[in-house]
């Protein structure tokens, strides 16, 4: 799973005909966000730090979650020209 260009990316799977994407704030909560099948999904940030998962499905029967990717959105949200 990957993030960039507003959008959350992962690896399709052969026998998927879902992916299901998760999000949390502090990796115990979590909530899906998206239940579709594609490989992509737009995402707009939030700011502090939040966590996302993904995991492929058919017929009730899922994968294992892919890791989980860490996005730090204050990092991308800062104004252009901004400096630390």
């Amino acid at each position: 799973m990957s993030y960039g260009s507003g959008e959350l990316s992962w690896s399709l799977v052969d026998w998927s005909n879902g992916y299901y994407v998760e999000e949390s704030n502090n990796q115990q909560d979590w909530t899906e966000i998206w239940n579709q099948n594609t490989n992509s999904m737009p995402l707009t940030l939030q700011s502090g730090t939040w966590y996302y998962r993904v995991r492929a499905g058919y017929g009730g029967v899922y994968s294992e979650y892919s890791d989980v990717l860490e996005i730090d959105g204050n990092q991308f949200l800062k104004p252009r020209g901004y400096r630390d």
